[in-house]
């Protein structure tokens, strides 16, 4: 679906536009091929130099070509229940349209087009403004991902499985959006360093507060991902731990029960054995059993082995 808006500085409100404008803001969604190859003529670029803006799991990065400047980037999904936590979109910089393109409605993009917008018209400061948008969402996204770790995060004896598998779920989508931010800072840092669009001084402030947050966010995600990595490595031990005292337990146990189940079957045979002919041989026998499992379990105690 293509949606073509525009505004420019004497306008007031975004109006929507039927046909392709100079100076617009063209945005598809669910793109098919064919609205693929309208773009790229309109643009005057092949068919192949956009296809990879169909591809859901596109890694971030910037081509730059004589007559458009193609950034493949990916913002955060707020679709909990997709294993993506990423979702591919493209930014087109031509001389004459600013072009967006979501394989999948893109919640980000729509968010952006129904604010009050900064003109169409004025290209390089609607890169700005989507740039930081992306990073915001990130930086939200992660803080609420930060605050889902603290809040589970508990003393490592009292975990349980549940919690353990919501550490999971968390690590996991902070390894996809450290996945995208790395190359994206690395896109954005080839913008500031190379002249491929003219930006302002003022606009180059901004654009430099944008990096700045991109690479906090990054040192976040490091710093949260490592908090949870050493904290399953604790449960790790733990459990461990608690296995290994467990099974030397019950080791024990069977050691100790072993001596009265050995007597109990040698007496158990019909043969002529000590005792066998002593009207008390029952209970002596027992006592026995019980003199040797006692000295067995004070042996293993003395050891510390249970």
């Amino acid at each position: 679906m293509i949606e073509i808006i525009y505004r420019s500085t004497k306008d007031k409100e975004i109006q929507e536009l039927d046909e392709f404008r100079v100076g617009s803001w063209i945005n598809i969604k669910n793109p098919t091929e064919e609205e693929i190859e309208q773009v790229s003529e309109l643009i005057s670029l092949k068919f192949y130099d956009l296809q990879d803006s169909l591809d859901l799991y596109e890694i971030p990065r910037m081509e730059a070509h004589k007559e458009a400047i193609l950034f493949f980037l990916r913002t955060p999904n707020l679709n909990k229940k997709s294993l993506l936590h990423t979702e591919a979109v493209t930014i087109i910089v031509s001389n004459e349209y600013f072009i967006t393109i979501s394989p999948k409605e893109s919640s980000l993009i729509e968010n952006a087009i129904v604010r009050d917008i900064i003109p169409t018209t004025q290209r390089a400061k609607l890169l700005i403004f989507l740039f930081r948008e992306i990073v915001d969402s990130y930086t939200n996204n992660i803080r609420q991902v930060t605050h889902n770790v603290l809040k589970h995060k508990r003393d490592v004896k009292d975990i349980t499985n549940k919690e353990i598998l919501l550490l999971t779920q968390n690590e996991d989508t902070l390894n996809q959006y450290l996945a995208a931010l790395i190359p994206i800072e690395n896109v954005f840092e080839r913008v500031m360093n190379k002249n491929y669009i003219n930006f302002y001084e003022e606009d180059k402030e901004f654009l430099f507060d944008v990096f700045t947050a991109i690479k906090q966010s990054v040192n976040i995600c490091k710093v949260n991902l490592k908090n949870i990595g050493n904290f399953r490595n604790s449960c790790q031990t733990i459990f461990s731990n608690r296995l290994n005292k467990t099974m030397q337990f019950m080791t024990a146990a069977t050691i100790i029960m072993t001596v009265p189940t050995i007597i109990a079957s040698i007496y158990g045979m019909n043969l002529f054995l000590p005792l066998s002919a002593h009207p008390n041989s029952f209970w002596i026998l027992i006592g026995i059993s019980i003199l040797i499992s006692l000295m067995i379990y004070i042996y293993f105690k003395f050891r510390r082995w249970i």
